[in-house]
């Protein structure tokens, strides 16, 4: 049933469950070790895997399925893989997340395998709580699409379902959707992943459904709405006691301060989130409230401090592989360097952050470094590439529904009022539409292209 390799741990507990195995564990694992037909490897923090030659697996699994006991080994096989997503999920948070990312990780294909059993044949609520529980870890990692996959087929397959684990999942999937621009699909996620925790009475689970709705309103200009859904969300946020919820409500209600130009409150709440990341030892909680500090930084012109937030954030996303972590960084970092004449920096930040954002499938992400591009382009004197590449942005965020946010209308709209001022007005719309035009696809690969040549 293993997928992908396996420890001895799993092995015990999986094949001899009622502790009347005819071998000992430990012995049969030496004996297929000694005839070749399983070799080790070594695995996170140095400990045995064994992989088995497919060959041999095939024609191992075709012996399972003739002795009968398939189906208890594929059950026995998913419960211990949940069992193991469960008591992982609390530590991706905590001061130890990076090694049991890497634990997960690892364990990969097998919790796929009991994903696949669970929905499929096996038991559509085990699969519903297992898609929940490995959420955190598969946004973290960037497997965006896949994550939202499991989520809507365990979501569809467990239809009646209203418990804490639906209500979960339909969170999950809102903040994967809000990831992804899918911002309609993340209101409507949210918004009934909310009303179930509202009818359980569910302090935690409100708290983190006002939050994540507010993020998916956010982005579509619903400003108002936004800031009582993360007001609500910090409240519920300081009635649950769970200090990592609380960090998030505040860092989102930080950067609604911030986009509001409130500033010094910004600060407070950033300040106060921090000090709770921190006290948790939650590095990803950490570089996204810096993330939303620099923003606010670049917006107010402080270069020098947004960038160092920044290039610290970028070192610690690279060592946790943290790829939505690396595009943002990439992308604002590309921005700075433009700011501050660093041109040939900024291609190179800006094509990373564009090739990472379009295999994360975030369409207001590829928006946004089109005109990170765009502006580049400008500051190279590219006036006709540049109006491409705003044309090509402002097609994709009215296509997805993502309006330029205060910041991000602060940081861009100076770059795209100076270029189009100095250009040639029938040659910069002809060279808008042709942008436009384009399919995000097409805009991505022109972008990357060109930046390569001009490189």
């Amino acid at each position: 049933m293993f997928s992908g390799g396996r420890a001895l741990e799993a092995i015990d507990a999986i094949c001899d469950a009622e502790g009347d195995l005819l071998v000992d564990a430990f012995e049969g694992v030496s004996s297929l070790l000694d005839n070749s037909l399983l070799r080790q490897e070594e695995g996170p923090n140095g400990e045995p895997r064994f992989v088995m030659l497919e060959t041999i697996h095939e024609f191992a699994r075709e012996k399972l399925q003739e002795s009968g006991e398939a189906e208890e080994i594929k059950r026995l096989h998913a419960g211990f893989f949940f069992v193991i997503a469960e008591e992982v999920e609390p530590e991706l948070k905590g001061t130890r997340q990076e090694e049991w990312m890497e634990r997960l990780e690892a364990e990969h294909d097998n919790l796929r395998t009991a994903l696949r059993w669970a929905l499929g044949e096996g038991d559509a609520e085990l699969g519903l709580r297992l898609a929940g529980a490995l959420s955190y870890f598969w946004y973290a990692r960037g497997h965006f699409r896949e994550a939202r996959g499991w989520l809507e087929e365990a979501l569809a397959k467990t239809a009646e379902t209203l418990t804490d684990a639906r209500a979960r999942a339909l969170r999950e999937l809102g903040t994967l959707a809000v990831g992804q621009g899918d911002y309609e699909l993340a209101e409507d996620s949210c918004g009934e992943a909310l009303a179930l925790y509202r009818e359980l009475k569910d302090k935690k689970g409100i708290a983190l459904s006002c939050v994540d709705l507010g993020w998916a309103v956010t982005y579509q200009g619903h400003h108002e709405r936004a800031t009582a859904l993360f007001e609500e969300g910090l409240v519920a946020a300081r009635e649950s006691k769970d200090a990592w919820i609380l960090s998030h409500a505040l860092n989102a209600l930080s950067v609604m301060a911030g986009h509001r130009s409130h500033f010094e409150r910004a600060e407070a709440l950033w300040e106060e989130g921090l000090a709770v990341a921190r006290k948790l030892g939650d590095r990803r909680r950490v570089t996204a409230i810096r993330h939303n500090m620099a923003l606010a930084e670049l917006a107010q012109g402080n270069f020098e401090r947004a960038q160092a937030l920044w290039e610290e954030n970028l070192v610690l996303d690279r060592r946790s592989q943290d790829t939505l972590g690396i595009a943002l960084s990439c992308v604002h970092l590309g921005i700075v360097a433009t700011r501050r004449g660093e041109l040939e920096r900024a291609g190179t930040l800006l094509q990373e952050g564009l090739v990472l954002m379009g295999e994360l499938g975030i369409k207001a992400g590829i928006a946004q470094t089109l005109e990170s591009l765009a502006a580049l382009a400008g500051a190279l004197g590219e006036t006709q590439r540049a109006a491409r590449l705003w044309g090509a942005a402002d097609a994709l965020r009215e296509a997805v529904g993502v309006p330029w946010l205060p910041l991000e209308r602060k940081i861009h709209l100076p770059y795209l009022d100076a270029i189009r001022s100095r250009s040639d007005e029938a040659v910069w719309v002809e060279a808008w539409e042709e942008g436009r035009a384009m399919t995000p696809e097409e805009a991505v690969s022109h972008a990357l292209k060109e930046e390569e040549a001009s490189a």
